[in-house]
């Protein structure tokens, strides 16, 4: 089911929201730069390419 094709946009869509949503709070506290980690990026680029 992941690999459909809506399917894992709109996951990988929801969760890119997700993370640098986050990242930006974190930034805004003070603790980070307020953009995401690669490691987080790279997780992104895998789910859209169904991989995860």
């Amino acid at each position: 089911m992941r690999k459909l094709w809506g399917i894992r946009h709109v996951r990988f869509l929801w969760n890119r929201w997700l993370v640098f949503r986050h990242a930006r709070a974190w930034g805004r506290m003070g603790i980070g730069l307020g953009y995401p980690n690669q490691t987080d990026l790279d997780v992104l680029d895998m789910i859209w390419r169904g991989e995860r």
